[in-house]
């Protein structure tokens, strides 16, 4: 891999412990917002849930989520990184944006890099958010 590329992976990630996690997925931008995370047989999601923001924004927030992630994966040449589709599914109160690993044997460390996401949105992103809309 020549520098150039490698400088730009590192730019597009964040570290967090020994995991680098892809920094596009973003807590949406929809007050109240708390995310989640589960396992699933063939991937993992993170569930996007608001308790007083717009339901209709997060579900489109968390589409644009899936097609910016769907579009970066097309684009990667790099395997250093779990190749995954994303779908959303909605939910009564948001919306779940589900990672499916295109390669089996990549399932725990796409499950990994899912669960330290939420657990950054929550201590950023989603937690500022979270915490504005509750001061009101």
């Amino acid at each position: 891999m020549n520098r150039p590329l490698l400088l730009l992976v590192f730019a597009a990630c964040v570290a967090v412990g020994q995991v680098l996690i892809p920094a596009h997925l973003e807590c949406p931008d929809v007050k109240g917002t708390m995310v989640s995370s589960d396992d699933m047989k063939d991937g993992a999601m993170l569930s996007f849930r608001t308790r007083t923001g717009s339901i209709i924004e997060l579900r489109t927030a968390t589409r644009r989520l899936a097609d910016e992630h769907n579009q970066r994966m097309r684009a990667m040449t790099d395997g250093g990184v779990p190749r995954s589709v994303a779908t959303v599914e909605p939910l009564d109160d948001g919306a779940r944006l589900v990672f499916r690993v295109e390669n089996p044997s990549q399932l725990d460390e796409l499950r990994a890099r899912v669960q330290q996401r939420a657990l950054l949105m929550n201590r950023t992103e989603c937690d500022v958010m979270m915490n504005a809309d509750a001061g009101r």
